[in-house]
């Protein structure tokens, strides 16, 4: 069950019931799990009050948040602090605005400039700032998060701000998720919310315009089912490189493989496949020659049978000219002067400057000279 908590006077809040049932593993549809609106104050269509809200657990690898404002004036502290808490690893949405720098008039603001900060719950948590500036007051402010697999990525009225690459921060099992929205700002009607929604799938960012466009009052729907995603970057060690796949819900239960062509422009530097399960799946492949350029990855999802049902192709990623990286200068297997290889008589060793006698027994050296020595041992 999600629940929504307010504070400092949010008590009018309401939820969407519609959605009540836990959907199958597999092939579920694209929908919206969490709406609400502090607009509905009685039981209304599917509507109702903060007593009666209840919704399935959602997917921690893939997803969307979406807040609502209406920004009047400057609000800070904490702002306006959003939280989706799955038990142990929750996380936490940040809205705050200041007036704008470049406000005009002492006392008046004309502008705002909106802050935005999603932490994620590492084990030393991670925090990625968005900025929106010349934000109208009195004018609706939608800030939406998407993640999908590693791809993450944060909106403000339907325009892409950031776009980052991180490790999922939900456990990788569905949990119920309570839902937190709070205002830190002693005056919290400098930016009530409007809308709080939660969906089980990363809207698109022609869906994210569309539903910050229409601002209907009521959930998103998707008339389409999402499409794959992929994500790629480079991986540790040399001439790696790593993807990371979403086949999206519709397709979750029928994916088993992912096929993955990395190119440089037009140029294929590198193939290999991994296995898919419930919807996700990772791998590292090797990359034949590492130069600079853009790159990115084609993943092609594949049935049990080798069918294709779909593809993704990734955001490119970049080499810079680097000359250091992947070029054999300094790198030799000869051994370097003044020393010399070992020579190996027998039992005895002969190295740089002095010999070693292994008759000592269990294979332990002997006393032997060297040069610095003269005939003295060492």
């Amino acid at each position: 069950m999600i629940r929504l908590f307010s504070s400092m006077g949010f008590a009018l809040v309401s939820s969407c019931t519609l959605l009540v049932a836990v959907p199958p593993a597999g092939g579920q549809p694209d929908k919206c799990l969490f709406f609400a609106t502090p607009n509905i104050a009685s039981v209304d269509g599917f509507f109702h009050p903060l007593e009666s809200a209840a919704v399935e657990a959602f997917s921690p690898k893939r997803g969307t948040a979406v807040l609502r404002l209406t920004p009047e004036k400057p609000w800070g502290g904490y702002g306006t602090y959003v939280q989706i808490d799955t038990g142990s690893s929750p996380f936490s949405l940040r809205v705050g605005g200041v007036k704008a720098k470049s406000a005009d008039k002492e006392g008046e603001t004309s502008s705002l400039d909106i802050k935005i900060a999603l932490e994620l719950p590492y084990e030393d948590p991670v925090t990625t700032q968005a900025e929106l500036n010349g934000q109208t007051p009195g004018q609706p402010l939608s800030v939406t998060w998407t993640w999908s697999g590693l791809q993450h990525r944060i909106y403000a009225n339907g325009k892409l701000l950031k776009s980052f690459v991180a490790a999922v921060p939900f456990d990788t099992k569905e949990n119920p998720a309570p839902i937190r929205i709070l205002a830190n700002s002693p005056d919290r009607l400098a930016a009530p919310v409007q809308e709080l929604a939660l969906y089980n799938f990363a809207m698109t960012p022609e869906q994210v315009l569309r539903a910050f466009e229409a601002n209907s009052g009521q959930p998103f729907v998707a008339n389409t089912p999402g499409m794959p995603l992929a994500a790629a970057q480079w991986a540790p060690g040399a001439l790696r490189g790593f993807v990371a796949v979403d086949t999206g819900n519709a397709l979750s239960d029928k994916v088993v493989t992912a096929k993955v062509t990395a190119l440089r422009g037009a140029e294929t530097v590198a193939t290999a496949s991994f296995s898919v399960s419930d919807g996700f799946g990772e791998g590292v492949f090797p990359i034949k020659k590492m130069e600079p350029g853009q790159f990115t990855a084609k993943v092609d999802l594949l049935d049990a049978s080798g069918k294709p049902l779909g593809s993704a192709i990734t955001e490119a990623w970049t080499l810079d000219d680097l000359p250091w990286l992947g070029n054999q200068l300094g790198i030799s297997n000869k051994v370097q002067p003044p020393w010399t290889p070992i020579v190996s008589k027998g039992t005895t060793l002969e190295v740089w400057g002095r010999t070693l006698e292994l008759g000592g027994g269990f294979g332990l050296p002997q006393q032997s000279p060297c040069w610095h020595c003269s005939s003295h041992p060492c």
